[in-house]
């Protein structure tokens, strides 16, 4: 048997549980809340970071492009160098040996020994 007058209490009572919980459950999640507003300044500075970054992608992306246009020619200059090795490595003995030659020739017989004394002259001269 149920008694009428007292589902009339038990409603307002089981409005005051729900209230309470919902202060039970906000007063848990003060913290929560409170350490997510102390980390506001923080994101707010690393998206300003972001911005400035962000920002300056188009030039980044420019000078890319003009460091790309530099480069190829590199592989150009690889091909020219290697073939300027292949003759130079040859010739360097022989350029050596001249420069000994050339060393040991008194500077009136020598024309690079020669032009090199007159040179030195000049600039003590000068």
């Amino acid at each position: 048997m149920r008694l009428p007058g007292l589902s009339a209490l038990v409603r307002p009572v089981r409005r005051l549980l729900r209230v309470a919980r919902t202060v039970r459950r906000t007063a848990e999640a003060v913290p929560d809340l409170v350490d997510a507003v102390l980390v506001l300044p923080t994101i707010s500075q690393q998206l300003e970071e972001i911005r400035f970054s962000t920002a300056t992608l188009p030039e980044m992306h420019a000078e890319i492009a003009r460091v790309r246009g530099d480069t190829r020619a590199l592989a150009e200059m690889q091909a020219a160098l290697a073939q300027l090795a292949e003759i130079a490595v040859p010739l360097s003995g022989a350029a050596t040996r001249v420069g000994r030659l050339a060393d040991r020739w008194p500077a009136e017989v020598s024309p690079w020994r020669r032009a090199a004394v007159r040179a030195a002259a000049a600039r003590e001269r000068g």
